[in-house]
């Protein structure tokens, strides 16, 4: 057992790695020793060197890529090892040695980089920057942390704000709210301060570098404490002191939760995107606002709901293309709704092959609508029905008042198109300012009284004296027709005429026996008649 490892004691070394390309992935690096290589590399090249296994630390299992692999360590790294053989030819590395670099590094000799790359500066600690106090500024992780930093009053920028982050404003609404009547001042936010101004103290940051400049650090400094996780590019993950975290991504960003995500705030959420936000939601979306829901869109609004369309569709093989169906909008607006529209509106409804198509309106209260331009209705099927169940109904206009009807005649059911009917149930009134005019073009003019009369126009209170047609005309009143006029009075007929009375006629005036026609003093009757000749003119007076 003379040649058991350690037998012969414990040959121990200190060097240089030279190599750490090892051809087996096995973590190794080739050392070049003090005291057993010489410096000169013309005499032992790196490539002669041996290999030097890393002992891991206890964290590491060193078993199936468990743990912390491979070991990082560099070229030109100073380490401390052993030698298990007796041949000095297995070397096995315990750590590495941190001090201060004294000397430029020379290619040309052993104990050196061969690559030229390490140590990048002289005279200074192997220590991390980051871990050694105030200079931790200094690093360039917290400079460039510091230079990306979304701020106000960038030196060198017109706009104080900076690149500061602006929120969402509530919108002016002052036309059709009393609450929102003025403009909203906008907010802008900054990004916090790297390590939130903190400045940690030796020894107690606990930092990781790797050769490209990705940083980890684990600070301990009482009063300060925080944990950071940088890249190169600037993308970091920082705890500040308060437990604040910030989070910044210099490029793309993506999140995917192959589970359910839950997500709780207390306080409030700022959401600023400069580019556009899309939403997809394959399920239903639920939104629920204990407070007020303000919207404010700078250009245009669509929507369109039931997108699916309405008839489903297949391919050849049977798979649905398009669900079908439609889709309902269902709102309820528990107090009032004001809305203001600067230009047109246009509404179309009832476009689907099936289904209703009805607009139905209920409207407890009044309604009131004020018109600068033309008001039109068109009704291109069925009737059109208007009906007051209490109340009056007045139509007032500064202009022209024209009902009219066309296409007379029978319709295709073999009703009478055409028509004007108006009804009243108790009196009706027409009354004209100036002249009045009723035309017929065919079939004569009918005015037929009935009935009896009423006491104060009351439907309940009739009267025994048969129903009278008052006529009162503050002018002229003419009648021309070019037919046979019949007036037919089942009572008495009464006309007051304050002026003169003249009748015309190219034929006979037939007033039957029995008639009576009462007169005040002074008038005078005059009746002309053509008589038996054509040339002869026969003038009767009559002088009560």
């Amino acid at each position: 057992m003379s040649d058991f490892m350690g037998q012969e004691g414990f040959v121990w070394f200190v060097g240089v790695v030279e190599d750490r390309d090892d051809p087996e992935r096995l973590g190794r690096v080739r050392v070049r020793c003090l005291g057993y290589h010489t410096e000169n590399k013309t005499l032992i090249e790196t490539e002669d060197l041996p290999w030097a296994n890393v002992m891991g630390p206890t964290d590491t299992p060193s078993m199936n890529g468990l743990g912390h692999t491979p070991p990082f360590i560099v070229e030109g790294s100073w380490v401390l090892g052993f030698f298990r053989d007796v041949e000095q030819q297995q070397p096995i590395i315990l750590g590495t040695l941190p001090g201060f670099n004294t000397e430029e590094r020379d290619v040309t000799k052993g104990f050196n980089d061969p690559n030229g790359v390490y140590p990048k500066t002289i005279g200074d600690s192997d220590v991390s920057l980051l871990a050694r106090g105030a200079i931790a500024i200094m690093h360039p992780s917290r400079i460039k942390r510091e230079e990306l930093r979304l701020k106000k009053n960038i030196a060198g920028f017109t706009d104080p704000l900076g690149t500061s982050v602006p929120t969402a404003t509530k919108p002016n609404l002052k036309t059709v709210s009393q609450t929102l009547k003025t403009d909203d001042e906008r907010v802008n936010w900054e990004e916090p301060e790297p390590a939130a101004g903190s400045i940690p103290r030796y020894p107690y940051n606990h930092t990781h570098e790797s050769e490209i400049g990705h940083v980890h650090e684990i600070d301990d400094t009482p009063g300060a404490e925080r944990l950071l996780q940088q890249h190169i590019a600037g993308t970091f993950e920082e705890i500040h002191p308060d437990g604040t975290k910030v989070t910044k991504v210099i490029g793309d960003n993506y999140e995917i939760v192959m589970g359910g995500s839950n997500i709780y705030i207390v306080g409030d959420v700022n959401l600023t995107t400069k580019g556009t936000m899309k939403h997809l939601v394959q399920g239903d979306y639920i939104l629920e606002v204990k407070g007020d829901y303000t919207q404010k869109i700078h250009k245009n609004h669509y929507m369109k709901v039931g997108a699916r369309g309405l008839e489903r569709e297949l391919d050849e093989g049977g798979n649905v293309l398009k669900e079908g169906g439609g889709g309902n909008r269902e709102e309820e607006i528990v107090g009032s709704h004001a809305i203001q529209i600067a230009n047109a509106v246009n509404y179309t409804t009832g476009t689907a092959p099936t289904g209703p198509k009805e607009v139905r309106h209920v409207i407890g209260g009044n309604v009131t609508k004020i018109l600068s331009g033309t008001d039109t209705k068109q009704v291109n099927g069925g009737n059109s029905f208007l009906q007051v169940n209490a109340g009056d109904m007045v139509r007032s206009v500064v202009g022209n008042l024209i009902m009219s009807t066309t296409n007379p005649g029978i319709g295709p059911l073999g009703n009478q198109q055409g028509q004007v009917t108006i009804a009243a149930a108790n009196k009706m009134n027409l009354k004209s300012a100036t002249s009045m005019n009723l035309q017929t073009d065919f079939d004569g003019l009918n005015i037929t009284v009935s009935g009896v009369e009423l006491t104060d126009n009351d439907l309940a209170l009739t009267t025994a004296t048969g129903s009278i047609f008052n006529l009162t005309v503050a002018g002229a009143a003419n009648w021309n027709n070019t037919g046979k006029v019949t007036e037919t009075f089942l009572a008495s007929q009464k006309t007051n005429i304050t002026g003169d009375l003249d009748l015309d006629t190219s034929t006979a005036i037939d007033i039957d026996s029995g008639t009576t026609i009462d007169t005040t003093a002074g008038t005078i009757f005059t009746i002309e008649s053509g008589g038996g000749s054509p040339s002869a003119t026969n003038k009767v007076d009559i002088n009560p």
